[in-house]
């Protein structure tokens, strides 16, 4: 069996298996066995202790409203990202513009400006 510690509101915040011999075990907790836990590991957002009960909330409206701001914040972050190495790019083209002037290096300036326009306009699109 595995104890499963959780704290007030529910969330899991820890597994201690009965093969390891602890000097305490954190309350509350639940008992689970191998199959349980392996399932539970695997999805852990999914689930929470509900009046003592390993209970699988993911079709309850908190887990999916929780769920769709993460994967928003997620989609924001990769946004960010993608802005950051692009500006990175906007350095080194500004760099080779000064060097060496050309209508080409000028277009490559303009496109990337426009290209993080486009990205900063679609983050802020995005409501969490």
């Amino acid at each position: 069996m595995i104890k499963v510690n959780y704290n007030i509101s529910g969330k899991i915040m820890g597994f201690y298996p009965d093969s390891i011999k602890y000097l305490s075990v954190p309350e509350p907790f639940v008992e689970i066995d191998e199959d349980e836990y392996n399932e539970v590991f695997q999805n852990l957002s999914k689930y929470k202790v509900v009046e003592g009960k390993i209970t699988d909330i993911s079709d309850t409206e908190d887990y999916l409203y929780e769920k769709n701001i993460y994967e928003k914040a997620r989609e924001v972050s990769a946004i960010k990202q993608e802005i950051i190495n692009i500006e990175l790019s906007q350095h080194r083209a500004i760099r080779e513009h000064i060097l060496n002037p050309t209508e080409d290096s000028a277009k490559r300036i303009s496109d990337i400006e426009e290209r993080i326009s486009l990205l900063r306009t679609q983050m802020n699109s995005i409501q969490i």
